[in-house]
């Protein structure tokens, strides 16, 4: 039970870091890929919980990588902390 919880405690905290993250941020292209690069990592994570398939760690480090890429570019570019901003 215990190596069941920390994959879908990662998956909960990540999924509500990405809504807040895209709610806040400016460019759809970020959004977009934000939300695309989550669902790769879920879905190799719950592969590898699952071992449906035999596929190497490096996919799931470069989506993870990746993901935090988007949010550090997001931090830095796209940010929108007030309802005064123009959404893209």
């Amino acid at each position: 039970v215990q190596t069941c919880a920390l994959p879908i405690f990662f998956l909960l905290i990540s999924i509500l870091a990405i809504y807040h993250t895209v709610k806040n941020s400016t460019k759809l292209s970020v959004k977009v890929l934000l939300v695309l690069t989550w669902l790769i990592l879920s879905s190799l994570i719950i592969n590898e919980f699952f071992e449906i398939s035999s596929l190497p760690e490096i996919y799931t480090y470069a989506a993870a990588i990746s993901l935090s890429g988007l949010h550090v570019y997001n931090l830095k570019y796209c940010r929108c902390d007030d309802d005064k901003c123009c959404k893209h």
